[in-house]
C-alpha cells in the first residue's frame, strides 16, 4: 500500500492522534474531579453533543453548566463540589413540563429500574412534574466510570420522555437492565485494572470498610446480594453487593440506611426527600422510608474513592432521619 500524502496524510495522522487522545481520557483517572472541559470531550467522545451554558455574570467562580443533547430528549450536567475549576461531584438531571398528573406507580417503577446502576431518583417537583436527576461522583474515578454513569443516565432520561408522552418510541424503555450491561461491558475493557477496580468481592468490601474506619458483622443474602451490617455512633447501615462470579467484571455497591420514624405518609416525605436531595435517594418499602446510595463501580473505581464515599455515607446516614420532611 502506497504511504499517504498531502492533506490525506495529515488527516490519517490526525485521525489517530484523537483516538489515542480518547482513549487515554477514558482510562485516566481523574484524582479530585473533572474541569467543564475534561467532561465536554469525555461526553463528545461517547457520542453526545454536549454545548455550554454560559455561567450569569453575577456566578463569578460558578462552572458553567453543559446542556446534553443525545437524542431526542436533552439533559443537564451541572458542576458541583468545584476546587479551582475541577469538580468532584456532578448532578445530572432532567425535568418534564406536563399538563396531566404523573403516576405514582411509573415514579417507583423508573427507580427501581435504576436501582443496582446509578445513584439517580425520580420525583414530583412543586408544579407536579417529573425530574429524573443523578449524583456522580468524579474524584477517583476513571473517564469510563464517568462515560458509564452518562450514558445510563441518558438511556433513562429517553425512556422518561415515553412515559410522560414526550416521545413515542417504546424501544427507548426496552430491555434497560440488559442495556446498562451491556455499557458497563463496553467501558470496562479499556481501564487499567492496576489503579482500579470494577467489582468487589465481599472480603474486598470488608476490608475496605475496616481501612475506613468500620468493623462490620455479617449481614444476610437478599435477593441476590450479598451484605454487611455496620454499627457505629449509633447510627446502623448496610452495604450491599451482588453476589460475584468468575466471570463478573461489572458491579456496584449499595448503601442502605432506614428511616425508623417515617412510616406516616412515607410516600410523600420520600418524594420531598429527593427533591432537596444530595447522594441519598429516600424511598419507601413495605411502611419505612430507606435512603439508598449507589456508587457505580463499572469502568474504574479507586479504592480510596471507595472509602472516601463510604465515610461521607455514614455521616449522611446520621442526618438522614433527622432531615427528613415531617
Amino acid at each position: 500500500m502506497r504511504p499517504l500524502s498531502g492533506s490525506a496524510g495529515a488527516l490519517a495522522a490526525l485521525f489517530a492522534t484523537t483516538l489515542f487522545f480518547s482513549a487515554a481520557a477514558r482510562a485516566l483517572v481523574y484524582e479530585g474531579g473533572v474541569t467543564h472541559e475534561e467532561m465536554r470531550k469525555l461526553l463528545i467522545e461517547a457520542g453526545f453533543q454536549a454545548v455550554t451554558v454560559e455561567a450569569e455574570p453575577s456566578d463569578e467562580g460558578e462552572v458553567p453548566e453543559l446542556v446534553v443533547m443525545g437524542g431526542p430528549t436533552r439533559w443537564h450536567v451541572q458542576f458541583m463540589s468545584c476546587d479551582k475549576g475541577r469538580c468532584a461531584d456532578l448532578r445530572l438531571s432532567v425535568g418534564f413540563d406536563i399538563k396531566t398528573a404523573f403516576a405514582p406507580a411509573i415514579i417507583t417503577e423508573m427507580n427501581e429500574t435504576m436501582l443496582g446502576w446509578i445513584g439517580g431518583n425520580v420525583y414530583i417537583d412543586d408544579e407536579d412534574d417529573p425530574i429524573l436527576q443523578a449524583d456522580v461522583n468524579t474524584d477517583g474515578v476513571s473517564g469510563n466510570n464517568i462515560i458509564y454513569s452518562a450514558k445510563v443516565f441518558d438511556a433513562m432520561a429517553r425512556c422518561m420522555a415515553v412515559k410522560v408522552g414526550f416521545d413515542d418510541s417504546a424501544a427507548a424503555c426496552a430491555d434497560l437492565r440488559r442495556r446498562f450491561s451491556g455499557f458497563a461491558d463496553q467501558v470496562v475493557a479499556a481501564d487499567d485494572s492496576s489503579q482500579v477496580v470494577f467489582a468487589l468481592s465481599l472480603d474486598d468490601l470488608r476490608r475496605i470498610l475496616r481501612n475506613s474506619g468500620f468493623d462490620p458483622s455479617e449481614g444476610t443474602a437478599d435477593s441476590g446480594r450479598v451484605s454487611l451490617q455496620v454499627k457505629k455512633d449509633g447510627i446502623v447501615w448496610t452495604a450491599a453487593i451482588p453476589e460475584t462470579t468468575a466471570d463478573q467484571i461489572n458491579g456496584s455497591l449499595m448503601l442502605l440506611t432506614a428511616c425508623t420514624t417515617c412510616s406516616s405518609e412515607g410516600g410523600r416525605r420520600a418524594n420531598a426527600y429527593n427533591s432537596e436531595r444530595r447522594w441519598l435517594t429516600a424511598a419507601q418499602h413495605e411502611g419505612v422510608v430507606v435512603g439508598t446510595m449507589m456508587i457505580p463501580l463499572s469502568g474504574g473505581v479507586t479504592e480510596s474513592s471507595i472509602g472516601m464515599m463510604i465515610r461521607s455515607f455514614h455521616d449522611w446516614a446520621g442526618k438522614f432521619e433527622a432531615s427528613m420532611p415531617k
